[in-house]
């Protein structure tokens, strides 16, 4: 059962405030991503049950951020809360400092160098859902039905459409689906990616993404194994010290 309460407070916050797993076999529990225009269909499964993983209780998703730092994928081990990362990283100490430095340079060469290293450096969004795929093409061509549990990892967007088909939003007149992860009333939710163009660049596009329809998730046996067979989330969020982000910041800055 999801705490709607909760995640209404959580999609007005994402509203507001603007503000990689292991390589190899491990990266086959995510769902697959359309390389170019494409959709994927897919269930959102509800929390993993109480006492899965010796945890009291389990997120409906888990909430991260990311930076790219020296060929790796390094958590921001801030917190969101009500909105807004909090808490201490020596990493976004720098990027805050780099911005404002940035900004009070009078060569316009060396603003845009300290600039592209802050967009290089500053932390990416990303969200994590339990899900089932409902078709799914393999290397040998074969198509398969109801694939997972699976983990969805999205960004900013694709959240906010999920928290929105969930909660509603009085401002755009849409009311929320309420618990769409229920296996009879529930919904499927249709991820869509198109391509957009800006000048010579191209970018990825989900904003078309929608829930569909409400239809059950399956047959009794299908959603009991699905219970069975949830990924850690929370696990997925793997933070190091403040003595180990210093020591990569160093790194990246050549001292």
């Amino acid at each position: 059962m999801l705490d709607i309460n909760s995640l209404t407070s959580e999609y007005k916050s994402t509203k507001v405030n603007e503000n990689s797993p292991a390589a190899g076999n491990f990266l086959e529990n995510f769902v697959r991503m359309p390389e170019g225009k494409g959709s994927v269909v897919m269930r959102i499964l509800p929390p993993a049950p109480k006492g899965m993983f010796d945890r009291d209780e389990n997120p409906f998703y888990q909430a991260t951020r990311i930076h790219k730092v020296n060929g790796k994928s390094i958590h921001d081990p801030r917190v969101k809360l009500n909105g807004r990362w909090v808490g201490e990283n020596p990493i976004g100490d720098y990027l805050k400092w780099l911005w404002k430095e940035s900004e009070q340079q009078t060569s316009s060469e060396e603003r845009e160098r300290m600039q592209k290293t802050y967009r290089q450096l500053k932390p990416i969004e990303r969200y994590y859902y339990n899900v089932i795929v409902r078709s799914e093409t393999d290397e040998n061509g074969n198509v398969n039905k109801n694939v997972g549990p699976k983990i969805l990892s999205v960004g900013k967007t694709v959240h906010e459409a999920i928290l929105r088909g969930i909660v509603g939003d009085e401002d755009m007149g849409q009311k929320g689906f309420g618990d769409v992860t229920d296996f009879k009333t529930g919904r499927d939710f249709k991820l869509i990616k198109t391509i957009r163009k800006s000048g010579d660049m191209s970018y990825p596009n989900y904003e078309s993404s929608h829930f569909l329809d409400e239809s059950p998730a399956g047959d009794p046996d299908e959603c009991k194994e699905w219970m069975k067979s949830f990924h850690d989330l929370s696990s997925l969020r793997t933070l190091k010290t403040t003595e180990e982000l210093e020591h990569e910041l160093m790194i990246h800055l050549g001292l």
